[in-house]
């Protein structure tokens, strides 16, 4: 069914909608009826296509601004490049949530025609209106739009800072790790959370380096809740290169931050446990002794464990094994770095 009701309803009983039954009754329910109307009616306006384009096109220039916003809105669902003219005049609406929503339709068209009004845009007084350049940006060419969104990185308001850490994530732009690093000390959680989310998506987590990791590492050891929960969720998508220093962290941390980083740890073997566990054996090996004792029956333990890793491993070519397990009569047990 098309309709929206806030309780289950039967099509055509006293408390329900009709559903529309032409393009033009479609359009007067979205761009003019309640708000449950206009949801409602926006799945079944996008299966017109075309037929709705100059009917929202109207309802740009129309006398209410919560009517402009939804045209401009659905004019970027449609995904026609055709209305790019008219959604870059509505960027000079006097409504701040109307320039936003067009901002928003054309970051959704990517339309090149929308470039120039959007880097004009990027100085609007409003921060909705910036916070929605900044994210209609990251659709565009990244050596275009970076030096821009690099700069809105430090806008005043922290949604902005927001989108912009999600925007160079998705431009793939490994060059700002050193801004977002520092974004994650920022006062505003928003802006924090959004730098820490970056780091795990940039390049699936994979480019970060080491100054990412231990500025991820910090914010899931003293940040606030939300923020070491994006931290975790962040070296849990970074994966194994994260665990040796995860590992190392255990040894300086209790209470609470010894329970988070488990739970990254935890969770990176569940998602992957031949990575985790193989990027873990240098500081299993280092720590073997304190951890399983002095006695034969601890050492044969851990020649057991380390071997039975590197069954479940060997099948991965860029794991590099030794040529046997380690010997546990030596005094120093062996550390297998990875390649």
């Amino acid at each position: 069914m098309w309709y929206y009701a806030p309780d289950p309803v039967v099509l055509g009983d006293e408390t329900g909608f009709a559903a529309p039954r032409t393009c033009e009754e479609c359009l007067d329910r979205f761009l003019y009826g309640l708000w449950w109307e206009s949801t409602g009616a926006v799945e079944t306006l996008l299966g017109y296509g075309a037929a709705a384009l100059p009917a929202l096109c109207r309802g740009l220039v129309s006398p209410s601004a919560e009517v402009r916003w939804r045209a401009a809105l659905a004019l970027g669902r449609l995904g026609d490049p055709r209305p790019t003219p008219g959604l870059c005049r509505t960027l000079r609406d006097p409504e701040p949530a109307v320039r936003a929503g067009a901002a928003e339709a054309l970051g959704m068209l990517a339309d090149p025609r929308g470039l120039a009004p959007l880097v004009a845009a990027a100085d609007d007084s409003g921060g909705v209106v910036r916070a929605a350049v900044t994210q209609a940006l990251g659709r565009y060419d990244r050596e275009t739009v970076l030096p821009l969104v690099l700069r809105l990185l430090w806008d005043p308001e922290p949604e902005v800072q927001a989108r912009a850490a999600a925007a160079l994530a998705h431009l793939e732009e490994v060059s700002a790790i050193p801004a977002l690093c520092e974004l994650l000390s920022s006062a505003s959680v928003v802006a924090a959370v959004a730098a820490a989310r970056a780091l795990g998506c940039l390049k699936g987590g994979h480019a970060v380096g080491e100054q990412g990791l231990r500025a991820l590492m910090v914010a899931l050891r003293a940040g606030p809740e939300y923020l070491s929960c994006a931290a975790a969720d962040a070296l849990v998508a970074i994966g194994g290169p994260a665990v040796p220093g995860l590992c190392r962290v255990l040894d300086h941390v209790d209470g609470t931050s010894r329970i988070r980083v488990a739970q990254v740890l935890q969770e990176m073997a569940i998602r992957n446990p031949a990575i985790a566990l193989r990027a873990a054996l240098p500081v299993l090996a280092r720590r073997s002794r304190r951890w399983l004792g002095e006695s034969a029956a601890g050492r044969i333990l851990y020649r057991d464990t380390i071997h039975w890793i590197e069954v479940a491993t060997a099948s991965r070519a860029d794991l590099p094994l030794p040529t046997r397990p380690p010997d546990i009569e030596r005094t120093q047990l062996p550390v297998v770095e990875r390649a």
